[in-house]
């Protein structure tokens, strides 16, 4: 997520269009892709503009229980928050 991203958001409604507590919904600029990088060292070179950066590790092996077919292993970092300047 870079530094000056859409901060708003909206509640998440139920149904019955009552709001759904603890829910909300976040713009796209929240946990957007910064970089795609393929192969077994791939790295990532801080711009200096980013909020925060979070890495997800995908496999090309297949998920032993998987929530759909064709899931793979995955992995997330915890996120890497950046002072700002």
């Amino acid at each position: 997520t870079r530094r000056n991203y859409d901060k708003r958001t909206e509640p998440v409604r139920g149904q019955n269009g009552k709001e759904l507590v603890g829910l909300r919904r976040y713009s796209k600029d929240v946990g957007a892709t910064l970089a795609e990088v393929k192969g077994a060292s791939p790295s990532y070179t801080l711009n200096g503009d980013e909020h925060y950066v979070r890495v997800k590790i995908t496999s090309s092996k297949p998920q032993a229980n998987p929530y759909a077919t064709g899931d793979l292993e995955t992995a997330w970092t915890q996120p890497v928050f950046l002072k700002a300047k």
